[in-house]
């Protein structure tokens, strides 16, 4: 699955492309509220969206609560047409709790 992991410099030259063309850009949005369950060190939950107009292969941001856990790491990903997945990885025994997260993905063209 795409991340939307990288160096600093590959996120600029990123927001660069995506700021040289907007009128042929787009940010779709979605929100997802959920539960993530307790669970062990080195495994991960998920949880997916529907965000109309998404594909494989777009750049996803990711929105935490104010207050995001400690002990975990979110990402996200399309994980196919319409779908993104919103992945819970747990680097502690921890029970993250329901959280909202806004979600943004980058249609660039």
């Amino acid at each position: 699955p795409q991340t939307c992991y990288g160096t600093p410099q590959q996120l600029i030259d990123l927001f660069a492309q995506y700021l040289s063309a907007p009128t042929q850009n787009v940010i779709l949005e979605g929100t997802l509220t959920h539960n993530f369950p307790s669970s062990t060190v080195g495994t991960a939950q998920t949880a997916t969206l529907s965000v109309a107009g998404a594909s494989v292969g777009d750049p996803v941001l990711v929105g935490l609560p104010s207050s995001p856990t400690t002990g975990v790491v979110f990402d996200a990903y399309v994980a196919s047409a319409n779908t993104v997945t919103v992945r819970c990885n747990y680097l502690t025994t921890v029970d993250p709790g329901s959280q909202t997260f806004k979600i943004k993905v980058l249609k660039v063209s």
